[in-house]
This record gives C-alpha cells, structure tokens and sequence, in this order.
C-alpha cells in the first residue's frame, strides 16, 4: 500500500486527509486567445489533456490573454495556419512519412511554431524528434540555446517572458557507464539552465525542443517516471515559447 501511495504521487509526501484543497479559482477575462493544437502521430500525443487548460489558467492570471486549444492536427494534410503553436508530446518514438514532414515544414516556413517535448523526459522519444527535425532542416540547424536568447531571458514582447536562466528539474536524469555519479536518494536536482534546442526560420526560433518533460509537470500530474521540469519552471518554459511565438508570429503566406 505504501509503495502504491509512493508511485501514485510520484514520490512525494501526499497531503493529509485533513489538508485544505487548493482553490483554482475564477479565471480572469481574456482579451485575446493565443491558439494551440496537438500534433498527430501514431502515440499518445494526447496525454495529461489538461495540460493546456491548466496553463491558459496561469497565463490569465499574468496578462489578459489565453489559451484556445483546438482539435489535434493532422499532418497527412495541410495544416491550420491559424494555429499559432503546434505542440508535439508524448512517450511513443513519432515516425512521420515524407509528405507528414513536408507539411509541418511548409506550416513552419509560413510563420508557424512547434514546441516539443518528451513528455517524461524519454531518451527514444527524444532521439526520435531529433532525428525528425534533421531530415526537415539538416543536421546542422538545431542549435543549444544560447545564455542570451530571449527565450531564456524572457526579453521579448515588452519584457512579457519568465526568466528562465535558473530552473528545477523533479529528479535527475538516469545515468550510466561505469563511474558514473548517482544522485543522492531524495534529492533533487540542484536549479540550473534549461535544457533547450531551437531552429530558427527567418530570424525568429520557431522550432523549441526541450530534452526533460514539459507536459506532465504542466499538467500537475505527480508521474513517478517524469524525468521534467517542476510545474512552475515547466509551464514558465512552455508560456515563454508560446508568447514569443504569438509576438513573431505573422500572416501566413499563400499556397
């Protein structure tokens, strides 16, 4: 029973029976709604689904601005160039046929963005997409971000961004090898600079992908295998993509 309890917290102390539960609240009224979709594949692109509400939630109570989620989109054909961010995410390795990849190009070259993440932090998840983003643009475009991009900074939009240059990680990356080092039991990693990749199109970043998970920890859930960022740090990374995305964003060209 204790090692369910364990497992189903994620390794946390659970609040006490008597605890008071926390109140989300009224979620202020927004002026303008920044639009979001899933990205197909054959997985589970759709895990932790409240992911995005939950943090439309946390972006209203900062600025007058939300979040509209729409239904996922399927790269087999031309996508929506209203949306403003395509969000990839999930456990299962993605696979995309040519034509899949030429369309997320073609959104991506017209003003789109694409963040993506794994969403436990999974090694084969992120090779995969790594992998993915070198047959579309080369191996050569996806670049670590540097300590002075805006995204990190969270100097864009007027100074709207989180700075992200100290974040928290839930547990530490497994390691291997023989001498590796091994976190001590219970600790959590010490705060440091995010994880992060971007290829840019036209001068902005409109690819971002991070190497821990971002979608669980967005979400809340306490998933004992989350090698991602604590939810705070997670949804200032995940917000900070979006409201970039929504400042560079621009009209999408003619096909």
């Amino acid at each position: 029973g204790a090692n369910l309890v364990a497992y189903a917290n994620g390794g946390e102390q659970p609040p006490g029976r008597l605890a008071a539960r926390s109140d989300p609240g009224t979620t202020p009224p927004v002026r303008k709604r920044i639009r979001l979709a899933r990205l197909k594949y054959d997985g589970d692109y759709q895990l932790c689904p409240l992911a995005i509400p939950r943090l439309s939630r946390q972006l209203a109570r900062s600025l007058p601005v939300g979040l509209e989620q729409l239904p996922p989109a399927d790269p087999g054909r031309r996508l929506d160039p209203r949306i403003t961010v395509l969000w990839l995410t999930g456990t299962v390795p993605p696979v995309f046929r040519e034509h899949q990849l030429e369309n997320i190009r073609n959104y991506l070259q017209d003003g789109g963005s694409l963040l993506i993440d794994p969403a436990i932090g999974g090694r084969g998840f992120l090779a995969a997409t790594k992998a993915m983003l070198a047959m579309m643009f080369g191996s050569e475009a996806l670049k670590p971000l540097t300590a002075e991009s805006p995204l990190l900074t969270g100097r864009f939009a007027g100074g709207a961004g989180a700075d992200l240059t100290r974040v928290r990680l839930r547990r530490a990356p497994p390691v291997s090898g023989p001498g590796a080092a091994t976190q001590p039991a219970g600790a959590p990693p010490e705060p440091a600079p995010p994880k992060l990749w971007g290829i840019a199109i036209d001068g902005r970043i409109a690819v971002l992908l991070s190497a821990y998970g971002l979608t669980c920890s967005v979400e809340g859930n306490p998933c004992w295998e989350n090698v991602g960022y604590v939810t705070d740090d997670a949804r200032k990374i995940a917000l900070n993509f979006i409201l970039y995305a929504a400042d560079r964003a621009r009209p999408a060209k003619p096909r």
